[in-house]
């Protein structure tokens, strides 16, 4: 088997499966880094992001489309929206630094 070279631009998003340029988005990389730490409340990610409340609800949105994060309902009181990793978005927010 090739060793990966994941330096290279190119073979990291292939190995990734996701186009780079739609990661770029403001502030996708930082709800990345964010969600590592496991899942959270939608409201307080957007006052750790510190951005408007629709432009992380567009990211969110959009990452969920990728399938890098997924919502759930929590099934206890009070009842919360979480936003969290998918596999695939563990994967991909290993690389960001």
């Amino acid at each position: 088997m090739p060793e990966l070279n994941l330096d290279n631009t190119d073979e990291r998003r292939r190995h990734l499966d996701i186009p780079l340029m739609k990661l770029d988005e403001k502030y996708t990389l930082t709800i990345l880094y964010v969600l590592r730490n496991g899942p959270i409340q939608k409201t307080d990610l957007i006052n750790i992001v510190a951005s408007s409340s629709d432009t992380v609800k567009k990211r969110v949105d959009h990452l969920v489309e990728e399938g890098l994060v997924q919502e759930v309902r929590e099934n206890q009181r009070p009842f919360r929206k979480m936003v969290r990793l998918t596999e695939k978005g563990k994967r991909i927010s290993c690389w960001v630094v």
